[in-house]
């Protein structure tokens, strides 16, 4: 919702050390496009999360551009989506903190090294 008007026209802060695609291009992601900052009292706390729709999203994105360039697809390690939800989702609130995502990453993958350029 960064960006958006509603609501007083809501920025999302994203942490310096993430800032810069360059500095962790998955962090980067997962805080601008999946994931969402927690609210208490009508104030932002500066903490985010992914919920289910989020995590589907990364899910996703990971398989259709990754799958056949590094074997996930060959891989009789890779996690299917709901079970690697269920793992995250250690207080079964549908949410997984951001900081998480990199690990949810790796567990639905198998673990798999994918090489960084």
């Amino acid at each position: 919702m960064s960006g958006a008007d509603a609501g007083g026209g809501y920025e999302k802060v994203v942490p310096d050390r993430f800032m810069e695609e360059r500095d962790d291009r998955l962090m980067h992601s997962i805080l601008t496009k999946y994931s969402h900052e927690v609210k208490v009292d009508g104030q932002l706390t500066g903490h985010n999360f992914s919920n289910k729709e989020d995590a589907r999203g990364v899910y996703e994105e990971v398989m259709r551009t990754h799958s056949g360039k590094w074997g996930y697809n060959q891989n009789p390690n890779v996690i299917g989506f709901e079970d690697a939800f269920n793992h995250f989702d250690v207080n079964g609130d549908g949410l997984i903190e951001a900081e998480r995502m990199p690990g949810f990453f790796r567990y639905f993958t198998g673990n798999m090294q994918i090489p960084l350029h």
